[in-house]
């Protein structure tokens, strides 16, 4: 395709100068890298730029320059926000974050363990270290205003970064040169990093074989739109949002589907209040209740599945969904269940939980995950599963944002909290129920919380506090999930996103 591909070493690995600095500098390391390849006599000018995962940080960083002769960018499993990552609502992703820094230790020549694990502890509320890694985040200037050229994007739904990546995208659409804004397109598929988790792939191949072809049709719309070509033959198939359609995970015969639409479907926010005796229900209770648990940092409540990197963290379970019933068995977790549906229950979108908590505590945690209940053999609970679809935790000191404390918690008062539960396309089946489990602990995918209000490592037997904590009830106190539910007309499968009948054209890019 007549392109010059030119690949960049991060500052500080493999053979490239500098120490690691965990991106924080490449910003500038890629606009001197741009400046470079146009200086050469092959160059007409003209830089389009590839980053996935981690290199992405990097790419996308490229934007806070505002680069003239950056012309197109594919971003890929990644994100151009780097504190919300990694503390979402203050909660420390602990098994990912050092995970892969140990994993980069000789690539770093040890500056990812000796330098950025320490940095990263201690800067974990929202400051200026996090600037040169941030797009857009107050105070500092929004930088998608920068972005004059076409996106591809590349999401994956239980991807590390799936929903800071779809914040980028929802930026770039609304912020960026108006322009392009409509130029952008999206593809989510199912697994994103998860494709490399051997258990995953073993309990669904259907979905690795979606995240690849999802893949392969990215990189033949970033060559057509490296090539100019923003409406060629590959995009024709395509419309701004490209997403998988997930179904009954514990069923590996019922396959989802492919759909593409220009905007989110609309959607009905159906509210599941929290009841008494383990209910959920859109109805709220009519007295006021409480249900509470004991949790000790010391024996932390684990997390079963989720958003991983293969080989590299240590959490439990399948990278991705995981059978939650062992989990949900401890005495540190509470369990909420609907009635059975009447119906196929589709959700697309952003699902959200409030609730009316309190603590023993100064501090602690509280961890919601949203699973897909299926009945057993003849209504028992032989073969019974409990799927997780999403899942979101908030730490109680930074409950008021990520840039300054807030108080510590007192024993007689209840807070009310917002926990965001991220974007999903997920199909309940019939006969299924929908189950929520509140616990304070999802060890070690994020840190543990010692109560103590203090950012505690070491021997939790020693520094913690054990908690008594409460899930508050009723007219006063109606804590509940909400959930989008769209028409299933609205996402139609798109039987035309297909790699194999696309355009022939060989993917090519610029690192």
């Amino acid at each position: 395709n007549n392109f010059a591909a030119v690949m960049q070493d991060d500052r500080g690995t493999l053979t490239s100068g500098g120490t690691f600095d965990m991106f924080r500098m490449a910003n500038d390391d890629g606009l001197k890298t741009m400046e470079w390849i146009i200086s050469q006599p092959w160059s007409n000018g003209v830089v389009y730029s590839v980053g996935i995962s981690a290199d992405g940080m990097g790419e996308i960083a490229l934007i806070l320059q505002s680069p003239n002769m950056l012309k197109g960018q594919w971003w890929g499993w990644t994100t151009g926000n780097g504190h919300a990552f990694v503390y979402p609502q203050g909660m420390y992703r602990q098994d990912l974050l050092e995970g892969y820094m140990h994993a980069m230790y000789l690539f770093t020549r040890g500056a990812s363990v000796d330098n950025i694990i320490p940095a990263v502890r201690q800067h974990e509320s929202w400051s200026a270290w996090w600037y040169n890694i941030t797009d857009c985040r107050a105070p500092t200037p929004c930088h998608y205003a920068n972005v004059n050229f076409p996106v591809v994007n590349t999401a994956g739904w239980w991807d590390i970064f799936s929903q800071v990546q779809l914040d980028d995208f929802a930026g770039i659409r609304t912020r960026s040169d108006p322009d392009v804004r409509d130029k952008h397109v999206l593809i989510i598929d199912p697994l994103g990093h998860c494709s490399g988790d051997p258990l995953a792939d073993v309990s669904n191949p259907f979905l690795l074989k979606e995240s690849a072809k999802a893949l392969q049709v990215s990189a033949n719309l970033a060559s057509e739109f490296f090539n100019g070509q923003f409406n060629g033959s590959v995009r024709s198939t395509l419309k701004r949002l490209n997403f998988f359609v997930m179904r009954d995970f514990a069923n590996i015969l019922d396959q989802g589907w492919w759909t593409s639409v220009d905007e989110w479907p609309a959607y009905q926010a159906w509210v599941l209040y929290l009841r008494q005796k383990g209910a959920l229900d859109p109805v709220a209770a009519t007295e006021n209740s409480s249900a509470s648990y004991s949790y000790d940092p010391s024996s932390p409540t684990p997390m079963i599945g989720g958003g991983n990197i293969p080989f590299v963290c240590k959490t439990g379970g399948n990278c991705g969904s995981a059978d939650q019933l062992e989990r949900e068995g401890r005495t540190d977790v509470l369990t909420f269940d609907s009635d059975e549906l009447t119906s196929d229950l589709a959700i697309v979108g952003r699902l959200h939980a409030r609730l009316f908590v309190s603590s023993s505590a100064k501090d602690t945690d509280f961890v919601v995950t949203i699973s897909d209940l299926s009945p057993g053999i003849f209504g028992s609970s032989l073969w019974s599963h409990s799927m997780l679809v999403r899942y979101g935790a908030l730490r109680m000191r930074w409950r008021d944002g990520t840039s300054n404390q807030s108080s510590p918690m007192q024993p007689s008062q209840i807070y009310e909290i917002h926990i965001d539960l991220t974007t999903v396309a997920y199909v309940f089946p019939k006969g299924h129920r929908i189950r929520v489990a509140v616990s304070s602990a999802a060890a070690p995918y994020y840190s543990t919380n010692y109560n103590t209000g203090k950012f505690d490592f070491g021997d939790a037997t020693k520094l913690s506090v054990t908690a008594q904590n409460a899930i508050h009830i009723g007219p006063q106190h109606p804590s509940a999930i909400a959930l989008p539910i769209v028409n299933v007309v609205d996402i139609p499968k798109n039987d035309r996103f297909d790699s194999t009948s696309m355009a022939k054209a060989e993917p090519s890019w610029l690192i």
